[in-house]
């Protein structure tokens, strides 16, 4: 809370001799999630309050003291429990941004983490919470891809939900460029990998590009959106050539390069 003070005049009086006072009451905590799941948070391991995504929730219970458990109820069918963030102590001088890292609660295997960004920004002496995720990456090629940023590696299948993407060392050199490679991956058969494509910046606001895997029929189109409140960066793979047949009857396509046809002719069904 905090409050403003000045002056005024005393009734049928003309002399400035009085002062008013408003007081402005707000909530300590305000909590924003900016991701495209719902979430919980656990306040002091007493009290549980459902967040949507981009839902702001103001907190009357909790203070700049308190301790938050977050979960995730389910994302890529599994349910997730972050490591317990203590918010008294000091902040980072990185953007008072935390690293936050999430566990599987159904395994014991310590390996499967999720990890997330925390941003506390003061404002009027309250805390404002951002939980977000600085990539959502999303595949609509029908391909098994591999991506890799500064060498941290992560699958991409095609799912309705974003993969939600954060390096572990995020915070190490804030200003250093940020590239990513990408390459097919097999999972049954890893003799089908292909070599990583050439590196490609993530650091742009809105672009779209063109990567090679290093093998046939593999050009993949990446697409690059910085999202509306600005601290998440969109990545969509697709195809680099979509056909859509609207006549009435079915067609058949191959692709050529030199006269060479370079794969098995595929058929099209009216749309």
């Amino acid at each position: 809370d905090y409050k403003d003070s000045f002056e005024c005049n005393s009734e049928n009086d003309d002399q400035l001799n009085e002062t008013s006072v408003d007081l402005y009451l707000h909530p300590v905590l305000h909590i924003t999630n900016l991701l495209p799941i719902d979430i919980q948070c656990l306040f002091d391991n007493v009290e549980q309050v459902d967040i949507k995504p981009r839902q702001l929730n103001e907190i009357a219970f909790g203070d700049k003291y308190s301790t938050l458990i977050f979960m995730i109820p389910s994302y890529h069918k599994i349910k997730w429990i972050s490591e317990s963030i203590d918010l008294k102590v000091e902040q980072n001088c990185h953007y008072n941004e935390r690293f936050i890292i999430f566990h599987d609660s159904t395994s014991s295997n310590p390996k499967q983490t999720l990890n997330m960004i925390l941003r506390v920004d003061t404002l009027h002496e309250s805390y404002r919470l951002f939980l977000y995720s600085p990539f959502w990456i999303i595949n609509r090629t029908e391909l098994q891809l591999e991506l890799q940023i500064e060498n941290n590696r992560t699958f991409i299948e095609m799912t309705e939900i974003p993969l939600l993407f954060c390096l572990e060392n995020f915070e190490s050199e804030p200003n250093k460029k940020t590239q990513g490679q990408l390459r097919l991956y097999d999972i049954d058969n890893e003799n089908n990998t292909t070599i990583w494509s050439e590196k490609f910046s993530l650091d742009i606001t809105k672009s779209t590009s063109m990567v090679s895997c290093k093998v046939p029929n593999d050009r993949i189109c990446v697409d690059f959106l910085t999202s509306s409140f600005g601290l998440t960066k969109i990545i969509t793979f697709s195809p680099s050539i979509v056909i859509i047949n609207k006549s009435t009857v079915e067609l058949e396509v191959v692709e050529t390069i030199s006269d060479t046809e370079q794969d098995k002719w595929k058929s099209i069904n009216p749309k």
